[in-house]
């Protein structure tokens, strides 16, 4: 199957053969007999103005789905229905949460790809077109994710940084993953339903940790860096001390004293481990200071460390922002590296707990 277009459109071309003008249409809505059919499944709890944004982007990409599931997870006020493009149907449910929603929308999905949206986040044009040919060319694959693009919809300084952060993880991440992610991502129906979706009863990194089963399953997952969505969410600097704690170095943690086995990837790759200590080393090389003044040296060589371990994060966002942003950014990556440092501890403690009780 090939695909060409015009204009950012597709026309699907079969054996090199132009369909008729009924599959023509089929192809437009992701049903082209032979191909992998899609049902995009997009969560959402209390919209936060960028859902519609989020429909219209999916709806105006290379290649359409064959539907667009928006679950309603309990919203105060309900999502309107009446407001939803055509192409799209709405599922209500009681507010569980997002995985919850995530796997209910699976069970009414009868399509053979699964395509997980957030609905803060504007898919590429051919971000879809991509995954799908990806799952096409490659029966082995079980699921393929992206990451964000660098120009974040928030333009305060903290959002940008958050979200550029992100980027720049998944743009350095290894192409064959040992995990998952709902941001944007395609994962074979058959796949998701035989380790029973989300669980539910784990850890909150619920993408993560179903990513990890199916590493262990042997099935392969490629993380595919081109695949670009917009992140639309504006952090508050609390809101990413207590994700970055709670949500994620914790979660992490837990996951990876329970699988006995830490990635060199993403978040907790080698050089990110080596960052965290080198920024407590020069914490306690400035507290030394203060009785011992030639530990004022060895707080200028941790420094140096530091800075030098975080030098593609900062010349990524030098080259994307400029020297002043990368310069206001060192502040916030020494507290994204203590909140890591932090919920590395809670997650140990919480470990062991669960395993003492």
């Amino acid at each position: 199957m090939k695909r060409t277009g015009q204009g950012g459109k597709v026309d699907l071309v079969l054996e090199g053969i132009r369909p008729a003008a009924g599959l023509e249409r089929e192809a437009r809505r992701g049903v082209i007999p032979g191909a992998l059919t899609v049902s995009v499944v997009v969560p959402v709890h209390n919209d936060s103005g960028h859902l519609s944004q989020c429909l219209t982007a999916l709806l105006d990409g290379s290649v359409r789905p064959a539907e667009i599931v928006v679950v309603d997870d309990g919203s105060e006020p309900p999502v309107d229905a009446a407001s939803l493009p055509e192409g799209c149907r709405l599922l209500r449910r009681q507010h569980e949460g997002s995985y919850a929603a995530r796997n209910a929308a699976v069970e009414s999905a009868r399509n053979d790809v699964i395509v997980f949206v957030d609905s803060d986040c504007l898919a590429h044009s051919g971000a879809l077109e991509r995954m799908i040919s990806a799952l096409e060319r490659d029966p082995e694959l079980a699921a393929v994710f992206g990451a964000y693009d660098d120009a974040p919809g928030s333009t305060d300084l903290v959002s940008q940084f958050r979200n550029l952060l992100h980027a720049y993880t998944h743009s350095c991440a290894r192409e064959q993953a040992a995990t998952f992610w709902t941001g944007c991502s395609a994962v074979r129906r058959s796949v998701f339903t035989g380790h029973g979706g989300f669980a539910l009863d784990r850890t909150k990194l619920r993408d993560v940790e179903l990513g990890l089963r199916m590493v262990r399953a042997g099935q392969k997952i490629r993380l595919d860096a081109r695949v670009k969505v917009r992140h639309m969410k504006r952090w508050r600097l609390d809101r990413m001390v207590r994700t970055d704690v709670f949500d994620r170095a914790a979660n992490w943690t837990e996951l990876i004293l329970r699988e006995r086995r830490m990635p060199d990837d993403l978040n907790v790759r080698r050089a990110e481990r080596w960052a965290v200590a080198a920024l407590f080393a020069l914490l306690g090389a400035c507290v030394a200071a203060r009785w011992r003044p030639e530990a004022g040296w060895a707080a200028v060589g941790l420094g140096a460390a530091y800075l030098a371990l975080n030098a593609g994060v900062l010349s990524y966002f030098r080259r994307l922002r400029g020297a002043w942003f990368a310069a206001r950014s060192v502040p916030l990556m020494m507290l994204y590296h203590a909140c890591c440092a932090a919920g590395f501890a809670i997650g140990c403690a919480r470990y062991l707990l669960r395993r003492t009780w």
